[in-house]
């Protein structure tokens, strides 16, 4: 038959020994308490100067806010430049979006009258010939960005050189119908 052992004898305090043998036991288990005492204590105190820590900065915090207050209150605040060039950049930009989309809004339109004036009138029409000229006109500025919108990038010169082309052979048109 085997015992069965769930530890050390020693650490369980089962063993008692000799009296020097009890009284070493003794001196441990009071180490132990102490520094088991020791480690309380310093919690303790770590916790207290949080705490106290705490409630100073909170008190600090509170008095700059204060003082912060009284100086927006007695002194006049210069303007911040960053923040003005950010609002002006960003009205610039609505701006020319407001502008390109003014611009499409008058070419489209101008093509619609175009291709009314057609099925109304014909394509021989004086009317028709006249909103042409208008729809050609139209399309230019918004090429050419005369509103403040974008321009066209990429062959902008060329595009440009056939519309008046085109504007040159309507004049020309209406000024035989007339």
């Amino acid at each position: 038959m085997a015992f069965k052992m769930n530890g050390s004898p020693a650490k369980m305090g089962t063993i008692q020994g000799t009296a020097g043998h009890s009284s070493a036991l003794k001196m441990k288990m009071e180490k132990d308490s102490a520094a088991k005492m020791k480690k309380e204590a310093a919690m303790k105190m770590k916790m207290e100067s949080a705490a106290k820590m705490k409630k100073e900065s909170a008190m600090k915090a509170a008095q700059i806010k204060n003082q912060a207050k009284k100086d927006a209150a007695t002194t006049t605040t210069k303007p911040d430049v960053k923040a003005i060039d950010k609002g002006q950049k960003i009205t610039a930009k609505a701006d020319i979006k407001k502008a390109e989309l003014t611009e499409n809004v008058t070419r489209k339109l101008a093509k619609n009258e175009m291709k009314s004036a057609k099925r109304m009138k014909g394509k021989d029409s004086k009317e028709f010939l006249q909103a042409k000229k208008e729809f050609l006109q139209a399309k230019e500025d918004d090429r050419q960005g005369k509103e403040g919108g974008k321009r066209q990038g990429l062959f902008r010169k060329l595009s440009s050189k056939i519309n008046k082309r085109r504007q040159a052979k309507l004049d020309k048109k209406l000024a035989e119908k007339k």
